[in-house]
């Protein structure tokens, strides 16, 4: 009788010390997990933080320019003419300011009321280049012209300018004040849609003169577009 209690309370007392050191395993384990998912998550704000502030020192240096070299030398931001444009000067009117590339860093002033965004566009689509801002991409229309003007931006880091981009309906105005010209160019959105990024279709040349947004979608991934495409309004030529 005395070795069956022995035995009953031996197996009690050694399931209890085994779960006791089950827990102690799994705290032990746990802890340092627990301790890297903090570390990972810090780093994460501190990256986002950084590329705010980044993007929000960069759109400030472009502000100034934009302020002080477009606005008070117009002149000096045309290239030059080429040979070809000299001679066609020579035989008839030349094309409006608006109508040349104007290949520098501060492209446009993009403002657009429903987002409360009012940033200044750079000229190219790369990496490092939309860190500064949003990005006319290279070779598609200017502002005003006819064609397809292309406009890229972040949603998530480096300022965010295109957060909001999906708050944009049908019939909200965008605003694109251009160096050559004391007034924006108004465009009115027609059309919002989501697509695969394989889908290039809407960043194609068009034959009416067009505006066209793009950013990933949704935010944080890279799974999909989101591409809001608005046309040139007639009171644009007033």
């Amino acid at each position: 009788m005395h070795k069956v209690l022995y035995l009953f309370w031996y197996h009690r007392i050694a399931c209890s010390l085994s779960l006791i050191l089950k827990k102690e395993m799994k705290i032990n384990i746990l802890k340092p997990i627990g301790k890297l998912f903090i570390v990972i998550g810090v780093l994460m704000l501190m990256y986002l933080i950084f590329t705010d502030i980044y993007a929000g020192l960069e759109q400030r240096k472009l502000i100034q320019k934009w302020e002080s070299r477009f606005k008070d030398s117009l002149p000096s931001m045309i290239p030059p003419l080429s040979e070809n444009e000299k001679e066609e000067k020579t035989q008839g009117p030349s094309e409006p300011a608006d109508k040349r590339r104007i290949e520098v860093s501060t492209f446009a002033r993009l403002v657009i009321p429903k987002m409360e965004l009012d940033v200044i566009v750079v000229e190219g689509t790369t990496r490092e280049t939309l860190k500064k801002g949003p990005g006319h991409l290279k070779g598609s229309a200017l502002p005003g012209e006819k064609g397809n003007c292309v406009i890229s931006g972040h949603r998530v880091t480096y300022g965010a300018p295109f957060r909001r981009l999906n708050e944009l309906e049908l019939d909200d105005e965008i605003l694109i004040y251009t160096p050559s010209r004391e007034s924006p160019w108004r465009y009115t959105v027609v059309a919002k849609k989501i697509v695969k990024p394989t889908d290039v279709s809407a960043i194609k040349p068009t034959e009416d003169a067009r505006l066209t947004l793009t950013a990933c979608h949704p935010p944080h991934s890279a799974r999909q577009r989101l591409i809001i495409i608005a046309e040139l309004s007639s009171e644009s030529e007033h």
